[in-house]
Formats: structure tokens, sequence, C-alpha cells
């Protein structure tokens, strides 16, 4: 059987099978020799930033000299993207090879497809077995949706549990307020084990607290217990300098791939797992740090392509709190003064209402791309919403890239946003125009 598509297959009901509880992996992991357990392991739950942040912890680690895994999601173009060791994406094989393995030691499931795991659940499976058969020295792991009942969490004893910035999103899984939704991502939170959160509102703050409190931990909260400043942005060179201290370490002037203010909460957040990974005995001097933030590549998050003529930006903001990140990256930028062209397709459980309100005043022309997926919303819809604040006649609608390319062929910024899929749709795209 051909498992690659068979998983792609599983993937189309990721959203659709959700079940707070995971006992299902527990048990497989279990039957596997519990593999999460033979590697050391930084664990990341929260709404925002979740990717950015894993993404510079592992070439952190990998500038000084350590074979990292590194479990992220989603992905843009294959799934294979979600794991990684050394920064090489898993093989087809190697994951024939663990499905396999699986099926032996769950010989009631000889037939895959009647396997009970969700897709995630089999693929946090096929990471830590495949992170356990690499030796990683360590494995920086990101939560898949909320915390407590996420297939991640059969992480017993992360050296350090990280939650970045939370926000509404996934109420229909996660609960309909901020407090419900911060026990969620709260829940990854071990008895012994350091938490390193963003600045948070009061009451997610409060939570987090109370959880550290029960387990025995130590909390440091980005903007108190460690700072980062923004220094400056070379536009030209798309780097952006920044500085960071808290009690044991101190970096000035540090130049980082990654743009936008908001990806100094990230890298703080980063940088205060370095320090504890650095008291923990891990070996990572400045200079590795300072290549660390240099050559760290997050695709999709505020990405600047193009020529001088045009400046292409891909960011995948899914959410209104991702909008307001990119607005305000948007507003930071040079690229404003000439107005913006929006390329957009959002999925329908999203609040793109939110979304379209606060990137309505930096738009100059909007595209609407339909897309294929059965999630995406009714481009109809949110072609509805813009004409608020758009004139109706710079309102398109597409479903070929070839087609948006001659539509906004002179326009100075095309800025692709609304969605992580429709993101990596386009970059497979551009991939194929190479």
């Amino acid at each position: 059987m051909n498992y690659i598509s068979w998983l792609n297959k599983l993937s189309e009901k990721e959203y659709t099978h959700q079940n707070p509880d995971i006992t299902n992996i527990k048990k497989a992991l279990t039957r596997l020799g519990n593999p999460q357990d033979k590697f050391p392991s930084v664990h990341i739950a929260g709404t925002k930033g979740k990717g950015s942040t894993a993404c510079v912890i592992s070439e952190i680690l990998k500038q000084a000299g350590y074979c990292v895994g590194i479990y992220t999601s989603p992905h843009l173009v294959s799934f294979r993207e979600r794991i990684r060791v050394g920064g090489a994406l898993i093989s087809e094989q190697a994951i024939s090879d663990i499905i396999e393995l699986y099926l032996r030691k769950n010989r009631e499931y000889e037939d895959i497809r009647n396997c009970p795991l969700t897709y995630f659940e089999m693929i946090t499976l096929i990471a830590f077995v495949h992170f356990a058969r690499e030796k990683v020295d360590i494995a920086v792991v990101e939560v898949g949706l909320g915390g407590k009942f996420d297939a991640t969490n059969t992480i017993r004893k992360p050296l350090a549990s990280i939650i970045t910035p939370v926000d509404f999103d996934h109420t229909e899984l996660l609960g309909k307020t901020i407090t419900a939704i911060a026990k969620e991502k709260a829940g990854i939170i071990k008895k012994g084990v350091p938490v390193i959160s963003a600045a948070q509102d009061e009451d997610v703050l409060e939570v987090i607290k109370n959880a550290v409190r029960k387990s025995g931990s130590s909390l440091y909260v980005h903007g108190k217990d460690f700072k980062c400043f923004y220094v400056n942005t070379d536009w030209t060179n798309k780097s952006q300098y920044i500085s960071y201290n808290d009690k044991t370490s101190f970096y000035t002037n540090v130049p980082m791939s990654l743009l936008g203010r908001h990806q100094l909460s990230n890298v703080a957040m980063a940088l205060k797992c370095v320090s504890l990974l650095k008291e923990s005995g891990f070996k990572i001097a400045e200079t590795a740090v300072r290549r660390g933030l240099k050559n760290a590549y997050w695709p999709a998050r505020f990405e600047i392509l193009g020529t001088q003529k045009q400046a292409i930006i891909i960011d995948g903001a899914h959410n209104p709190h991702g909008a307001l990140t990119l607005a305000a990256a948007l507003k930071d930028s040079p690229y404003r003064k000439n107005g913006i062209t929006f390329v957009m397709s959002v999925m329908k459980e999203k609040n793109y209402r939110k979304m379209i309100q606060t990137l309505s005043g930096l738009a100059k022309k909007v595209v609407l791309f339909s897309m294929s997926n059965p999630r995406a919303a009714d481009v109809n819809i949110l072609r509805y919403i813009w004409k608020r604040h758009v004139n109706s006649k710079n309102i398109y609608i597409e479903s070929s890239f070839r087609n948006v390319a001659g539509i906004t062929r002179n326009d100075p910024v095309v800025c692709y946003t609304g969605s992580l899929y429709f993101c990596g749709e386009y970059l497979k795209y551009l991939k194929k125009k190479l």
C-alpha cells in the first residue's frame, strides 16, 4: 500500500474528527517503547509564533553543533516538512518503515486503513520514532492544536515548556473564552519543568501562573524576566537588528533574518530557552546564537520575494491576531506608501470579517483566490465584505495564479495572505515556474 497517499487522504479528516483524548496515541507509543522519552526536548504551545520560535531555537542549536529534530505544523508544500533532522526533511522511505513498524506492533490493525489514530497523531508518532532512530541530541516540538489533549503532549519531561501569545483561534475546539483557550495551552506544563511565556493578556497570564504553581515549576515572562529590544531594520538587505538580555545572557545589535517587530517576542522566548538549555549543560556560544538568528528561515511569515519593480510578500496570517501582526509589519515597512494589493484565500471557520477589517486600510486592490480546498471560505462572501472597504472595481476573483500574476503585474506591492495552506499552494506554483 502507498502510505504517502493514505496519509494525504487521512489529512482531509484532520479537523472533522477531533476528539479531546490522547489515549490512542499514548497506547501506540507505549507499544513502540515510548520513543518520545528517548531524547531531550523543548515543547511549544500558543496561538501565534510557535513555528518561528521553534525555528530560531532549532537553528541556534544546529549552529552550536547539535543534531536537532524539529516537528512543526502545518506544512506548506509537503507534510514531510513537518519532520526534520539537521534541516533535512524526513524521507518517504523512513515514513513507510515507521508505519510498517507500527503495524507489526499492532497486529489488530493489519490494514492501515483501520488504524484508530488521527492524521496528526500518526504524523506525531512518525516524528517521535524518527527522532529516536536518528538519535537526535534534542528535539524542538510544536503543539498542533491546543495543548492538554494534543498528541505531542505525550512528551513527559521536556527541558522547557514555551507558551507563545494566546488569542482566540479554533474556538469550536478549544473553548469560547480566552481563559478556556489558555487552560488548554497551559496543559503542556509539567511538574518541575521551567515555563517560558510571551507577554500575555492578564487573564491568560493568571491561568499560566496557576498551572505553574500547581506543577511546582518556575515561570519566566517576556518583558519581566527577559527582554528584547528593536534596534532597526535594513529593508534593502532584509535584515532586522535586535538586542536581548536576561540574568545570564546579553546580546546587542544582532542581525536576524525574520522580519517584523512581532518576531521580537518569538526571538526573545527562543533566546530565553537557549539560556535555560545552557544552564542544563548545552554548550552554546554567542557566535552560534548570532549565526542562528541570521540563518533562521521560516517561509510564508512576512517573507519578501520579487524584484526592484515589484515586492511580493507572503504571509500566512490566518486569524485576526495574525492579520493585526501583518498590518503592523506592513505599516512599519517602506511598502505601505505605494498601496498594497492583497491576494487572499481564507478558511471558512476563521473570523475573516475581522481579518478583512484589519487589512482594509492598507488595501489598494484585492484579488480573492478561489481554492479547491473544501475548507476554503466562499469568495463571493469575501467579496461582499471587502466591498464595504474597497471600491468593487478593484476587487477581482480568480482561480489561477497565472491570471493573478497578470492582474497584479503593474502593482508595486503584492501580498499573498489569509491561510498557510493558500500560501503553500502559491509557493508550489512558484516552485513549478523555476
